[in-house]
């Protein structure tokens, strides 16, 4: 009577979690992306894999028939909707972008650096998976700043987006510019924040400007907040922001302030982190498996008591 009972049982949970396999998947979210030359920018995707794993993926990024980076991933660990947590890889740049590309393995996002008008064109991102092809494309445009009136360029700081749409796990760069009066009288200071709190702190010492009043070198002591450390990346030539391993959390406003012998300058992006849908079905689904576990529990606990008391006046 009792192994008839598990064997039963075995088959009702196996049916309860069907639902979370997941299948092969790659996301890209943006079509298309302006940007001004000397600028970087993030090419955000994610992906997720066949859970559960047959086969590790190989991830590759290309543009006008050149390949940038090309990644194989060998092991790792898949979070409950098929994303991964942490991949062991062996990724290879192309000499011609070496040092100036950043590729995230655990969500295949591209960060390209210092851009030119040389670099508009369109980016492919292709996640090879079991004799499968899964690719998206994202179009870069790359134009230059609009020249100066004269040779006197008074303090600017540019914030290029006012708000930005991400998913939990991804990166995300606050895309900004800042120019310095030139000649440089004095050396400015540069602060990223989130709701009040210090997320960055960047004193500039000694630099050289380009005419336009955009810094091409600087000497500078950056200090990042404990709470930040290994989470975001500042770039100070252009006072950009890069947020890595995002969370709900994260959400809120961003304002950087461009901190003058003059003045004080700033601007705001609002941040929105979203659960991927993945996330939210399995969410849904685990509620729904914890609701009918209970229903079952109830419907168990009166049998066995019955049967207990059955017992107690058997004896």
């Amino acid at each position: 009577m009792t192994d008839g009972r598990v064997i039963f049982l075995i088959p009702v949970f196996n049916l309860l979690f069907t639902d979370s396999i997941v299948g092969d998947d790659l996301t890209v979210y943006k079509n298309s992306l302006n940007v001004t030359a000397g600028q970087s920018v993030l090419l955000p995707t994610s992906y997720s894999i066949t859970y559960p794993l047959k086969n590790w993926p190989s991830i590759e990024w290309v543009t006008k028939d050149d390949t940038i980076v090309y990644c194989s991933v060998t092991n790792g660990s898949l979070g409950a909707e098929g994303r991964p947590v942490w991949v062991t890889e062996n990724t290879i740049i192309s000499p011609k972008y070496q040092g100036r590309v950043d590729f995230f393995r655990l969500n295949a996002s591209l960060f390209l650096k210092d851009l030119t008008e040389m670099d508009t064109g369109s980016y492919t991102v292709r996640l090879l998976m079991d004799g499968n092809i899964y690719k998206g494309a994202i179009h870069l445009w790359v134009h230059q700043s609009p020249a100066p009136t004269d040779s006197m360029v008074g303090d600017n700081l540019t914030v290029h987006t006012s708000s930005l749409n991400v998913s939990v796990g991804q990166s995300l760069l606050l895309p900004t510019t800042y120019s310095i009066s030139s000649p440089a009288q004095s050396w400015p200071s540069i602060e990223w924040a989130r709701e009040g709190q210090t997320i960055v702190h960047c004193s500039v010492s000694n630099g050289s400007i380009r005419a336009k009043g955009l810094p091409v070198w600087v000497n500078e002591k950056t200090g990042i907040s404990p709470e930040y450390q290994g989470r975001v990346e500042f770039f100070p030539l252009n006072a950009s922001l890069l947020l890595k391993d995002l969370s709900v959390n994260d959400s809120g406003t961003y304002t950087v302030k461009l901190l003058t012998a003059k003045n004080v300058i700033k601007g705001t992006i609002h941040v929105w982190v979203q659960r991927s849908p993945a996330s939210l079905d399995y969410i849904t689904q685990s509620r729904t498996v914890i609701f009918i576990l209970r229903m079952i529990g109830c419907c168990i606990t009166p049998v066995v008591l019955c049967l207990l008391i059955l017992c107690c006046e058997c004896r």
